[in-house]
């Protein structure tokens, strides 16, 4: 069957809703090609039980359970079937993977007979890895004694192996490709170690991320046969790490006693185990509970990144013990993976940044604080992962309780942040609906009784027996997907669509009078303006107050004379407390903490952000500046002295977020501190600060 037609079916048997524009925004084809590929389809389902898929008036597809059900059987049928090849990416995959593991000899004869391909294609395919492998600093090289083999560090060309199954699996979950490597060069059976590996994390207590054990299990298939295959340790690998309380730990225990099941590994170096080691670690939910040999360590940079995101973002957490225990889960691992540098795929990194900007460049700034303990910059996509824990914080809406409504069930295969960030959504779309408390998949077959609907971001496996709809979700939604989402629901109740109007029949009225050049961005657009939630609402308010709406000149004292960091800190709020936007309440709390924490809000050389909870006593958002007119010491060690001190005051804790990434800009930017050292009066603070942020 054409590929195009099983990724059409598979959109179909995925969606209880769409449209004809739906899958032309989703193929990036033509009318007349969908219309060609659902004929098609159609006839295949005359054959086998005479349904077909008919379109609406206004172009929906309608799609009976009937329908749906023999599209996954046909489906299914095809998959086991079909032969399965390999892309242009996926045949450098396999070359890349035939050298690391190391065999004695590879020909060139050794890569046409796996790939079946010709000798000119093989050649091209070497060709093309060994271009991409020249930024990782690997070599593909080949002699008449030793055939095809791989040359650079040995953590570099085990970070690539690694990335490869992490990317790969990201497109193809089902791993097909690996498990046709594995079975034409008999390497360890995908299921057997993941029996070994379930059974050994049952004994010594270990839980994995969901969606990692899979990852981890093709990349320890692939990395035990290299080291078998290779005659040397590889010390260089551990400089970052500390054997004596790698050694301490269950994941380590549990690394000796996996590789007891499998032959020849009794001579496996110390170094590999501990590398295997810190990938179970860098997979494992960490539990603030035990008593571990790191615990310490863990809890100082979990403590060190909370408190910098605090004094960055003005923000003071109340429930801090729990904020703490769900960060210490998600940084542990990540700092295992830092430290050893281990890849890690974040799909949602892109959509992350581009839901909650704010956020992911205070975070981000955040972990400069433990920058020094890792061998490189914080990647990307730990920052994204790190950012969907910070943004359930700001996620805490009442659930609804009213025993008439339907039930709704959130399965998420990403992890506890972005389950928080999905259930909080999803609860802003549908108030109409009650939310039990997010699961993962290996949860859902005893708690499917309890729920009217599921809302799933991955694929149901065809174990679990549902007899409830199923509505898939991307983990983090943006506008266009809440709307099909709502759209969806209505179609799965059986309810019409009045109360939210149609895009499609819009666009159809457009159409009809106008040339559109520009569907999608168009789409797109209505899609925003017809999803009027109240999550969305409160969003677009944050977003609108920039650093500029938060100044005053009143609250702006240049050359302010005070006797100590008490006195600088009572001038800065003077203003603010007499326009009653803060309380003397709220400025001795601050004083208070200051002496009790230490200078927590001195957060870079000179500059201070003192700030309190809103209960202390805010009663508006507002930013003051004072630049002392004689530096003082606030006990800072690294900061002292402080000549600039931003004194804020906020009634509600994402509200001044796009603010503070503002700030953030200006603290980098040496002439903002000359021009405030020149500054004569307040307006041209104002002045310089509108002409450095607007627009952002």
């Amino acid at each position: 069957m054409e590929v195009e037609l099983l990724l059409l079916m598979q959109s179909i048997a995925n969606k209880a809703y769409l449209s004809v524009d739906d899958l032309m925004i989703q193929t990036k084809v033509s009318k007349r090609q969908i219309m060609y590929r659902l004929d098609k389809i159609n006839q295949i389902l005359k054959t086998t039980n005479q349904l077909t898929i008919q379109l609406s008036s206004n172009g929906e597809l309608v799609i009976t359970p009937d329908i749906r059900s023999a599209i996954e059987l046909i489906l299914h049928k095809q998959q086991q079937v079909q032969p399965y090849y390999l892309n242009k990416g996926e045949r450098q995959n396999y070359l890349f993977l035939m050298m690391f593991l190391n065999f004695e000899y590879l020909s060139l004869q050794h890569f046409i007979n796996s790939l079946q391909l010709s000798r000119s294609t093989v050649l091209q395919t070497i060709k093309a890895l060994s271009d991409e492998l020249t930024s990782y600093s690997i070599v593909v090289k080949n002699d008449r004694m030793s055939g095809y083999y791989l040359e650079g560090d040995e953590g570099d060309i085990r970070r690539y192996m690694i990335e490869i199954v992490l990317s790969t699996l990201s497109k193809e979950p089902s791993g097909r490709m690996f498990d046709l490597f594995i079975d034409e060069f008999h390497l360890d059976i995908f299921q057997y170690s993941k029996l070994v590996i379930d059974e050994l994390a049952n004994q010594h207590n270990i839980h994995f991320v969901e969606d990692r054990l899979n990852e981890f299990i093709y990349i320890f298939i692939f990395l035990k046969m290299r080291i078998l295959n290779s005659s040397h340790e590889n010390e260089e690998l551990l400089i970052h790490i500390q054997p004596a309380i790698l050694q301490s730990l269950k994941e380590y225990k549990f690394t000796v006693e996996l590789l007891k099941n499998y032959k020849n590994t009794e001579n496996i170096p110390k170094a590999d185990i501990y590398y295997i080691s810190s990938w179970i670690l860098g997979i494992s939910v960490g539990d603030i509970n035990e008593d571990t040999k790191d615990w310490t360590l863990i809890s100082e940079l979990v403590m060190k990144v909370l408190m910098r995101f605090e004094s960055l973002s003005g923000v003071h957490f109340k429930d801090i013990e729990k904020i703490f225990t769900q960060l210490y889960g998600h940084i542990r691992p990540a700092y295992y993976r830092m430290i050893m540098k281990l890849p890690i795929y974040n799909p949602l990194s892109e959509r992350i940044q581009d839901e909650f900007p704010e956020l992911y460049k205070l975070v981000k700034e955040s972990m400069r604080s433990v920058a020094f303990l890792f061998p490189q910059e914080t990647p990307d996509e730990e920052i994204a992962y790190l950012t969907m824990h910070f943004a359930t914080i700001f996620s805490n809406h009442r659930m609804l309780e009213n025993n008439k409504q339907k039930t709704a069930l959130v399965v998420c295969g990403n992890g506890i942040g972005s389950s928080a960030i999905l259930y909080n959504e999803l609860k802003n779309l549908f108030p109409e609906l009650h939310f039990l408390p997010p699961i993962n998949v290996g949860k859902l077959q005893e708690m499917k009784d309890q729920a009217d609907i599921v809302f799933a971001t991955s694929y149901i496996l065809n174990d679990v027996d549902l007899d409830i709809p199923i509505v898939r979700v991307s983990p983090v939604m943006n506008t266009r997907e809440r709307y099909q989402v709502v759209r969806e629901l209505y179609a799965l109740f059986g309810n019409t669509f009045t109360n939210r109007p149609n895009i499609d029949v819009v666009m159809n009225i457009i159409r009809k009078y106008a040339e559109v050049k520009e569907e999608q961005d168009l789409y797109s657009d209505l899609a925003s303006y017809f999803t009027d939630f109240s999550f969305q609402v409160l969003n677009e308010e944050k977003k609108s107050l920039q650093l500029i709406d938060l100044l005053n000149q009143r609250y702006i004292h240049l050359g302010l004379e005070a006797k100590n960091r008490e006195d600088a800190i009572r001038e800065g709020f003077l203003e603010m407390k007499t326009d009653g936007i803060v309380n003397d309440e709220y400025i001795e709390t601050i004083i208070r903490d200051m002496r009790r924490l230490g200078p927590y809000f001195v957060i870079t050389k000179h500059f201070a952000l003192p700030h309190a909870l809103p209960e202390a006593g805010a009663y508006g958002t507002a930013i003051g500046i004072s630049v002392l007119k004689e530096p003082i010491k606030f006990g800072s060690a690294e900061n002292d002295p402080v000549k600039y001190i931003f004194s804020l005051s906020s009634t509600n804790s994402e509200l001044h977020l796009q603010a503070m990434n503002e700030l953030i800009d200006l603290m980098a930017d040496q002439k903002f501190y000359e021009m405030l050292d020149c500054a004569k009066q307040p307006q041209e603070i104002i002045q310089y600060i509108y002409e450095h942020t607007k627009g952002k």
